[in-house]
């Protein structure tokens, strides 16, 4: 086990830290320091500043794990201020381990544009801010060039942030991960720019009120695959069309029909790819088209035959391409009578993973059925 991942897993087992509300001094009492951290001070209050660069480097990372007890609800408030350039910053929760939290955080470039700020969940170390994307997962905030308060209110399934408005959430998410009990840290990523924090508040309760309404999804149409069989990670290079010799598991897509992999499994060097199949009965010789999407990379196979390939990584069109999903390809099936296997072998970058993902619509259902 990762030494990260034994402090995250050492903290779920924290006695009660708080009984109320009060402001969590940056110190070794509180918090874990991990990486690319500064304590300092700014007027008459504590700062933590984080993603801190090393030396030469051109970008920093920072992590400050809070020694709180772990929580279901909660009302987490903190400031932050972002400077010029590049900054991302945020907080992690209910975090279960190293790779397994839900996560909300501020993109300080981006402030009044529809990606000022994003939700994601982590699962198995795979992020996944190329999958939940649009006004159910972020909003146009505008922030201070100075300090902005972030309150977040988490209850159930459900979380209001409010972000300098206390009045009003700038969104409300519904959470995607399963409920439970777990951990909080604070991180920052700079390239080029600064992310402090100051006066971080938390509040575990029983229940916590919700004020917003979630943005809906939008529901899947007519012809949209909610159930794939997925293997098991394999080297992505190996991938022929082939399937034989991996084990498979049938797993149930979210309602928009989307498949999010990192619920799977996780990432490694050499198990950097997954099959997902369908098998498809045709009650005769025909073409059907099928628009389908997926993250970061994929190779379409019908009965063993390559049909596609194609790459939708983050900015490997160019800078302003952000690799999110939807249903952006199609192919036409020739199918032949009987049975039909379609296999897409999805790879996601192990170094930098953003999203690993696949999604599948027939146009029509007329004269098949999948197995």
């Amino acid at each position: 086990m990762k030494p990260l991942n034994l402090v995250l897993t050492g903290l779920l087992v924290l006695t009660a830290a708080l009984a109320k509300a009060e402001i969590l001094p940056f110190d070794d009492d509180n918090w874990v320091f991990v990486a690319g951290t500064q304590i300092g001070e700014q007027g008459d209050q504590q700062t933590l500043r984080l993603g801190v660069p090393a030396e030469g480097a051109p970008f920093g990372f920072g992590l400050a794990i809070a020694k709180t007890a772990p929580f279901t609800n909660a009302i987490v408030e903190y400031d932050i201020k972002l400077t010029k350039g590049r900054t991302f910053g945020g907080l992690r929760f209910r975090v279960q381990g190293e790779g397994d939290f839900e996560d909300f955080y501020l993109r300080g470039h981006q402030s009044g544009n529809p990606d000022a700020n994003q939700y994601m969940p982590q699962y198995n170390g795979v992020a996944s801010w190329e999958l939940y994307y649009g006004p159910q997962y972020s909003s146009p905030s505008i922030y201070n060039e100075g300090w902005n308060r972030v309150r977040m209110a988490i209850s159930g399934d459900l979380m209001d942030v409010f972000i300098n408005d206390m009045e009003k959430p700038a969104l409300t998410i519904v959470l995607k991960r399963e409920e439970q009990t777990g951990g909080l840290a604070l991180w920052g990523l700079t390239l080029g720019g600064e992310v402090w924090y100051a006066n971080v508040d938390v509040q575990p309760m029983e229940t916590v009120e919700i004020i917003g309404t979630p943005v809906p999804e939008a529901a899947a149409q007519a012809g949209t695959v909610m159930n794939w069989e997925v293997s098991e990670a394999f080297d992505g290079t190996t991938a022929s069309g082939d399937a034989q010799g991996l084990s498979f598991s049938s797993i149930v897509t979210e309602t928009t029909g989307m498949l999010n992999l990192g619920r799977v499994q996780g990432l490694a060097k050499g198990k950097d790819t997954a099959y997902a199949r369908l098998i498809i009965n045709a009650d005769s010789n025909q073409t059907k088209a099928f628009a389908f999407g997926f993250s970061d990379r994929a190779t379409v196979y019908l009965n063993s035959e390559p049909i596609f390939s194609g790459n939708d990584a983050a900015f490997s069109r160019d800078y302003r391409f952000l690799g999110t999903v939807g249903f952006w390809d199609t192919v036409y099936l020739n199918l032949k009578a009987g049975e039909n296997e379609l296999l897409i072998a999805v790879s996601e970058s192990v170094q930098n993973p953003t999203g690993w993902a696949v999604q599948g619509r027939f146009a029509d259902m007329e004269g098949i059925d999948l197995k």
